[in-house]
């Protein structure tokens, strides 16, 4: 027959795998007898399912490349499939012990691990390294410590994709985190905040939630501490706009070495909350004549001896005043501060005798008062205007410079903020 099928040269069938001929050719299908497999020469392609109960499908290495492996170097690839549940294996054999039977999956497209449990693990040996698990509303994926599987890091996500990055040093607190990033770190928070916290406990943040802001804040009885680790290292402020100090109780402490020098909570203290220098008119200047009653010290009927001012966090101030050129003709005179340009006196103990001018020559001074506003109802933050008066036993001139530089100089006014404790004279 021209088809006829015989079993290689017509061997009966043994254990030993024999190729299958159809009309004296030689077909791909290599059989034995029952127990002792069967093998296809070539390619084998299947077009429905292939079912059976498999132990294992061992695939040499050699059937896997081009070309013959040394000899010595064969390896297989293997599926294992157990029990009937379905559990199975796949894994790599290398003749050897290089550790070289890699596997890889290579896809065109996406590679999916979809186990039906909660778990999918990576082993390293016998100890699980990557471990990912499903729960609840979210799942969470560990990476375990080759030494101690104790030690690990876990990152989790629950509801609405909150996600927390956790490590465990299952003996002590040395589980750091290092982000060691060739290139740049970003922060980028939706809502404007990153937060600091130790276990639940907020300690501060830092927010961008405000435009054009970035703020560094603590949580309420905090500290911020900024340092710099010794020696000569220096913290700087370098600011495009403004440097805003601003303290919610009013103390500001300078100090060296962790000891305060400056005037106990105010180191504002001599700072110049106002100043007003006067000139008047003409290139000679002008004066203002004063006699036997209180006036306020007015040039050109514009040009006040007076300063504005903010009250200091203290509510003490010095008010403080520079006249050039007195022409006093040995008549007495006092000084004074006022409220208004009506020369409302502030209070009558600051209207002080200041010179008698008991001689013929005229003459500059430079006199100041102490004004504590919690004896006036001031309060810190407020705006005032004090005045400068005058009161003379018979008319004197106070002059102030005009154009001329060589003239008498102008008048100045000012307004120094004090600390919150005045000495009274008593031994410390």
């Amino acid at each position: 027959m021209a088809n006829d099928i015989k079993l290689q040269e017509g061997h009966p069938v043994d254990e030993y795998l024999r190729p299958i001929k159809v009309g004296g050719e030689m077909s791909s299908l290599e059989i034995s007898q029952a127990g002792s497999g069967a093998r296809v020469v070539g390619d084998l392609e299947a077009t429905g399912k292939i079912r059976g109960n498999f132990g294992a499908i061992n695939i040499p290495t050699d059937d896997l490349l081009s070309g013959e492996p040394a000899v010595g170097t064969r390896g297989y690839f293997n599926i294992s499939i157990p029990d009937i549940v379905g559990a199975t294996t796949i894994s790599t054999n290398e003749h050897g012990s290089s550790n070289n039977g890699h596997l890889t999956l290579n896809a065109a497209g996406q590679v999916y691990v979809n186990p039906s449990g909660s778990n999918a693990s990576l082993y390293v040996g016998d100890q699980v390294q990557l471990n990912s698990q499903e729960a609840g509303a979210g799942g969470s994926l560990y990476l375990k410590s080759v030494l101690d599987s104790g030690d690990y890091s876990r990152i989790y996500t629950t509801a609405n994709g909150v996600t927390t990055f956790i490590t465990v040093d299952s003996t002590g607190t040395a589980a750091n985190l290092t982000f060691d990033v060739d290139g740049t770190i970003y922060l980028d928070s939706e809502d404007g905040y990153v937060y600091f916290r130790k276990g639940v406990t907020q300690h501060g943040f830092i927010k961008t939630a405000t435009a054009d802001t970035l703020q560094l804040g603590s949580s309420s009885g905090y500290e911020i501490i900024i340092s710099t680790g010794g020696g000569s290292a220096n913290i700087k402020l370098d600011s495009a706009g403004d440097i805003i100090l601003d303290s919610n109780d009013g103390n500001f402490i300078a100090k060296k070495a962790g000891t305060e020098f400056s005037a106990a909570n105010s180191a504002y203290a001599g700072m110049i909350l106002g100043l007003t220098h006067v000139f008047g008119s003409g290139t000679g200047g002008v004066f203002v004549a004063i006699s036997t009653t209180w006036e306020n010290l007015v040039w050109d009927t514009d040009k006040f001896a007076l300063v504005t001012f903010v009250v200091p966090p203290s509510n003490k101030v010095k008010i403080g005043v520079h006249l050039p050129y007195i022409a006093a003709n040995s008549v007495a005179f006092q000084l004074g501060l006022a409220t208004d340009s009506s020369a409302t006196p502030l209070n009558t103990k600051y209207q002080n005798d200041v010179d008698d001018a008991n001689r013929a020559d005229s003459f500059n001074i430079n006199y100041s008062w102490v004004v504590e506003g919690s004896d006036h109802s001031w309060s810190a933050g407020e705006t005032k205007t004090i005045y400068i008066m005058a009161y003379a036993a018979s008319s004197i001139r106070f002059y102030t410079g005009g154009t001329n530089a060589s003239g008498y100089g102008g008048v100045i006014v000012e307004a120094v903020a004090l600390p919150a404790t005045i000495g009274d004279g008593s031994e410390p």
